[in-house]
């Protein structure tokens, strides 16, 4: 038995495992993944995270490509193609309209991350 420097009794770490354990734990892991796949998929907490609108969040990609610099330049990587803006828009439909009313509303912001 050790006793440690001084004199002084080492205690067991707490946290041990044995590699049957960590197989078992492993294992017991898979089986949760195979019953529910989907729930670890980080686009899932997305609505509820930034609200319900499904439409809204259907525009972050959007948005996100649109923001990009140009590449104009040979410095500039993963840009937009110069000229990619001036495409015509197809108009707006009333539910869209409507749609972003209900976003951009403070009732809908209060509770989500965008406000």
């Amino acid at each position: 038995e050790y006793s440690g420097m001084f004199g002084q009794d080492k205690a067991p770490a707490l946290h041990v495992r044995t590699q049957s354990q960590a197989s078992q734990t492993s294992q017991a892991s898979d089986v949760e993944s195979d019953t529910q796949p989907l729930t670890d998929d980080p686009d899932l907490g997305l609505p509820k995270k930034f609200g319900n609108s499904t439409l809204f969040t259907d525009t972050i990609p959007v948005a996100e490509y649109q923001g990009r610099p140009l590449a104009d330049h040979m410095s500039v990587k993963n840009g937009r193609p110069p000229g990619a803006l001036l495409l015509p828009r197809p108009p707006l439909d009333a539910p869209t309209v409507a749609e972003a009313i209900a976003v951009i509303s403070c009732w809908y912001e209060d509770n989500t991350e965008w406000g």
